[in-house]
């Protein structure tokens, strides 16, 4: 999809748009003026459902269920029902911070990640645990499902990636990375490159069948906190503490596009498509923007807290947004 059909999907959907500019104290100035958008659905705990609200930092959809699961900070999974919005189920899945989550791409499988390094596979017919496997040291950060389902990456403090082999239920290998910090790891969806990232700046690549080491993709140095492939696996995109954020041909490693994200930090990272690449930041918004130009061509706001995960819904062109303010919120930028 082009700028112009994304700008007429815009105006078609009945979303309320608006070029007024929020009170100063709200809302910090941007350096762009892109249409604003306000979100079409919000999921949102009640005091019935849970004692404590919990940071929403990782979110993970299952197509064949039309369910969401979102975990936090409150060591719980929460399973909503998509149609209605229902909460279906809230459980406690570990003692400490859900940092990471992960479904095989069957869907029966769930895999968790704690900040303690704990890693559970849930079976999510009956959202019990099939399997704990080996931890990976305290500050565990982020879990990545291969897509054929044979593997399990996992990154955190230390200066590796693990590798786990599922049907063994043991890890396979370690990877060495540029230093310790890491924050994010991911397969590309055609299962041929892995990539991860943290606090050097540096993205590592490896090819996912042998997993030799490919190539590193060099930021301005600052600490990487988010990382995602383009749906065919072409482009990689990463952001961070960086004022930028910064796109690579994900085979050749050349650089195709440098954002100006300017103001916050990024935390989450989606492509809509093959040009159109969502953010999430510090600042409670997220950008879409149009990689043919750089431009940035929507905003969406109503989060009161970081947007830590994003998600598009491929069969609705939808994006969802888990943040530190408890809720998940969805914005059809790209419904049909």
């Amino acid at each position: 999809m082009n700028r112009g059909d994304f700008l007429r999907t815009l105006a078609m959907s009945g979303l309320a748009v608006f070029t007024s500019r929020i009170a100063a104290e709200t809302e910090p100035e941007y350096p762009t003026a892109a249409p604003k958008v306000e979100a079409s659905r919000v999921l949102s705990y009640t005091w019935e459902d849970v004692d404590k609200y919990p940071l929403t930092t990782s979110l993970a959809f299952v197509p064949a269920k039309n369910e969401l699961v979102t975990g936090g900070d409150d060591c719980h999974l929460a399973v909503w029902d998509l149609s209605n919005g229902a909460l279906l189920k809230h459980f406690r899945a570990d003692d400490d911070w859900i940092r990471s989550l992960a479904f095989s791409n069957d869907g029966v499988t769930l895999a968790t990640l704690s900040h303690n390094g704990s890693i559970k596979l849930w079976d999510t017919g009956e959202w019990k645990s099939t399997k704990t496997l080996s931890k990976v040291g305290n500050g565990a950060e982020s879990i990545a499902f291969s897509p054929d389902g044979r593997y399990l990456a996992v990154c955190g403090y230390d200066p590796q990636v693990t590798i786990f082999d599922i049907a063994q239920g043991k890890a396979k290998t370690t990877l060495a990375m540029p230093g310790a910090g890491n924050t994010v790891i991911r397969f590309s969806p055609d299962g041929a490159t892995l990539a991860a990232a943290g606090r050097s700046g540096i993205v590592r690549l490896w090819d996912a069948d042998t997993f030799k080491h490919r190539k590193d993709l060099r930021t301005d140095g600052r600490r990487l906190l988010t990382l995602a492939f383009s749906l065919d696996g072409a482009l990689i995109a990463a952001g961070g503490e960086s004022p930028a954020i910064f796109v690579w041909n994900a085979v050749s490693g050349q650089k195709k596009q440098m954002l100006s994200a300017s103001i916050g930090k990024t935390f989450s990272l989606c492509f809509c498509g093959s040009d159109i690449l969502a953010s999430g930041d510090s600042l409670n918004s997220i950008r879409v923007w149009n990689l043919e130009d750089a431009s940035e061509i929507a905003r969406g706001y109503g989060h009161t807290g970081t947007i830590a995960a994003l998600h598009f819904d491929l069969d609705k062109g939808e994006l969802l947004s888990g943040g530190f303010d408890t809720t998940v919120r969805f914005w059809p930028f790209l419904k049909q």
